[in-house]
């Protein structure tokens, strides 16, 4: 399967993915903790669904999906973190995802305002101090996931921080472990994702992590680079 279907026409890789998430989120639910959550805003790093960024008003994003909400100004939300099952925007919210079984799946579970969005096809609000995504990245194409990058840095003000983690390592590739459906993944490596973010004007930490079947990740907080 080509990672290059969507010039063909056909749905894109992303696309794909989050179709098999939507028909097997039972099956996803059942396979366990999340691979790994993004960095947190500030530096330390959140655990696989523990709490993963914070800021007077933040975003968060994950399964496949990405987001964008409000918190309460003033408070300090955090954006507790999950593949498939969605990020947050933390204090019991619920967060967004692109999935909408995910997004289902959080309401019923108390998240009441969990919302739909997809970071590939949905515009990204402006005027919020911390984006982030949580395992969701890591389905996007290196075309996708450049013009990602690049939105962000026009929704974030100048003292935002955009936070995401992604597999380490090279090359695309299918699986069909966990749902028995297929999902895509795109590795990356540290030096490569450092490049990306500066040429969209970003300053970038990087640090590296495992998950907990040992699976290495890199987490990324991307600054905006005011002198650019």
């Amino acid at each position: 399967m080509s990672p290059d279907r969507a010039h063909e026409g056909e749905p894109s890789p992303n696309a794909l993915t989050l179709a098999s998430y939507q028909a097997h989120v039972d099956d996803y639910v059942r396979g366990g903790p999340p691979a790994a959550a993004a960095p947190a805003a500030g530096g330390a790093a959140g655990g696989a669904g523990g709490p993963a960024a914070a800021g007077r008003r933040g975003a968060g994003g994950g399964g496949g999906g990405g987001a964008a909400r409000p918190a309460d100004r003033g408070r300090g939300r955090g954006a507790p973190g999950g593949r498939g099952g969605g990020g947050g925007g933390g204090g019991g919210g619920g967060g967004g995802d692109a999935t909408p079984a995910f997004v289902d799946l959080l309401r019923a579970n108390g998240h009441h305002d969990a919302y739909h969005l997809d970071m590939v096809t949905d515009p990204l609000p402006e005027g919020y101090d911390v984006i982030m995504s949580v395992a969701a990245m890591l389905h996007l194409t290196r075309p996708q996931f450049e013009d990602l990058v690049a939105r962000v840095r026009t929704a974030l003000p100048d003292a935002g921080r955009f936070a995401f983690s992604v597999k380490e390592g090279d090359g695309e590739a299918w699986t069909t472990v966990k749902l028995g459906a297929p999902r895509y993944f795109c590795y990356w490596q540290a030096h490569d994702l450092r490049d990306l973010v500066q040429r969209h004007g970003f300053t970038a930490r990087i640090t590296h992590s495992r998950g907990p079947t040992g699976e290495p990740f890199v987490r990324v907080i991307a600054t905006p680079d005011v002198s650019c």
